[in-house]
């Protein structure tokens, strides 16, 4: 019978490497498949990603990266150690970067970059596959934020080097307020933080959501936190941490306490986050 698709080489022995190298099968990998490509700190202005493979965006192909590559935050060039900005010469201050794994059309090589696009990032001359494995954020001197990294499954889980102080705010009020956090914007993670309050004027419940949930008022049925023993002047109480929301894309989360006077406060402290790419 006639095959009218691209001839296989069955001389070439069926390796993994063989397979990326030489295009012989798309589809080995289930659909959206990754492995590996753990994220990679190096330094403030070089970083990466460990070897690993993936489906790509599309599920139409898969992308191998046989070893550990690294970029730099200048303007895009092939190969590990150069730049890896797609969009522009240099990173931007406090701003959310998305790192992909990008695959060469004529050969299959593999190589990095990274943009501002969550979905659609800038590709090179040549290249058409790609697949997103992490969002990395930039500090106030454009440098790559210190991140511990560790998957998680296929998600990856960053920690911050050092946490951050988000809110700190008295008399926050009974109302629901969006806390800005310290993570990714441009797509939902699940962020990594810790609640404290100072209840010097009241005992009340406190309760922390996702902004994508049903606005609900603290309450003795419906709570994250319980603080009491008001009137202890510097008291400070700590609520359980909560691991299981969702951000919003503007990396926020929804706070909401039953009782708020002029000397009660709220802080929240930012340790990390999980994107689940």
């Amino acid at each position: 019978s006639s095959n009218a698709g691209a001839a296989v080489n069955f001389t070439t022995a069926l390796t993994i490497s063989n397979i990326a190298n030489t295009g012989q099968l798309n589809g080995l990998l289930p659909q959206d498949y990754i492995a590996g490509l753990l994220p990679l700190w190096t330094s403030a202005t070089v970083a990466g990603a460990g070897a690993g493979r993936c489906k790509d965006s599309t599920n139409y192909t898969d992308i191998i990266l046989p070893s550990a590559f690294t970029k730099g935050t200048g303007s895009w060039a092939v190969g590990t150690g150069n730049g890896g900005n797609l969009e522009a010469a240099a990173i931007t201050t406090n701003t959310t970067y998305f790192w992909y794994v990008l695959m060469k059309n004529s050969d299959r090589s593999v190589d990095m970059g990274f943009s501002t696009s969550p979905t659609a990032p800038t590709m090179p001359s040549g290249y058409t596959y790609f697949r997103r494995i992490c969002a990395w954020r930039t500090n106030g001197s454009s440098q790559w934020v210190n991140v511990v990294w560790r998957l998680n499954g296929t998600s990856v889980e960053a920690l911050l080097d050092v946490p951050v102080e988000d809110i700190n705010v008295t008399n926050p009020g009974t109302s629901a307020v969006l806390r800005t956090l310290s993570v990714p914007t441009g797509i939902k993670v699940r962020p990594k933080f810790h609640v404290m309050h100072s209840p010097i004027t009241n005992a009340f419940y406190s309760l922390m959501t996702s902004p994508g949930q049903t606005d609900t008022a603290a309450s003795a049925t419906v709570y994250t936190g319980y603080v009491t023993a008001p009137g202890v002047v510097g008291a400070t109480y700590s609520v359980s941490t909560i691991t299981y929301l969702w951000t919003n894309t503007s990396g926020q989360v929804r706070s909401r306490i039953s009782a708020s006077g002029a000397s009660d406060g709220l802080r929240i402290s930012t340790y990390g986050w999980v994107d689940d790419r």
